[in-house]
């Protein structure tokens, strides 16, 4: 067994400020073209176990035990370069670039799909004439931005808010402008 000093330390997974961004626990079960390989693994009852604790505590945003295998597998990965600095790395470059590639088009996504929602909620509200409902579902949809660190994302998403759902925040009696 070969004993050696790796050059660099695995990367953190925290911030300057000991926090950690949850979305870099995500990772994507395909690539950009849907393909993927299914692989299985026999584990202790303990390691399930402590495997399904993690994710029902929902300190992590893991859904399933594939979401914590395939962040655990990744890490390790990083982990098994930096000790032995002479390995190929291209594989784990690409992978890694692309992760962030898919990442940045979930939030895309994700952000589309939460203002579409948002306006189909906003809008039934105020056909109804219940505009203090509108303005209380639009306030939580805001309300969840404060425990999202900031970035790029997150300024697009507050300025499209404010330019979608600003008059409404502000007790004024407006049609809100399409969800798309």
């Amino acid at each position: 067994m070969r004993r050696r000093k790796a050059d660099a330390a695995v990367p953190s997974p925290f911030r300057g400020d000991g926090s950690y961004n949850p979305d870099e626990f995500i990772i994507p079960a395909q690539d950009e073209r849907g393909h993927s390989v299914r692989e299985t693994v026999r584990v202790s009852a303990e390691l399930e176990r402590d495997i399904d604790i993690i994710i029902q505590s929902r300190h992590f945003p893991y859904r399933t035990k594939g979401d914590l295998l395939r962040h655990a597998v990744v890490r390790h990965l990083e982990w098994l370069h930096v000790i032995e600095p002479g390995f190929p790395k291209h594989l784990l470059s690409a992978h890694l670039a692309q992760l962030d590639l898919l990442r940045e088009e979930e939030m895309r996504v994700t952000a589309h799909q939460v203002f579409k929602r948002l306006h189909d909620q906003v809008e039934a509200y105020l056909a109804c004439g219940e505009p203090g409902e509108a303005r209380r579902v639009a306030a939580t949809v805001r309300s969840r931005l404060s425990g999202v660190a900031d970035s790029a994302w997150k300024r697009r998403f507050e300025a499209r808010f404010l330019r979608q759902y600003g008059a409404l925040m502000n007790g004024e009696a407006v049609m809100v402008a399409g969800g798309d």
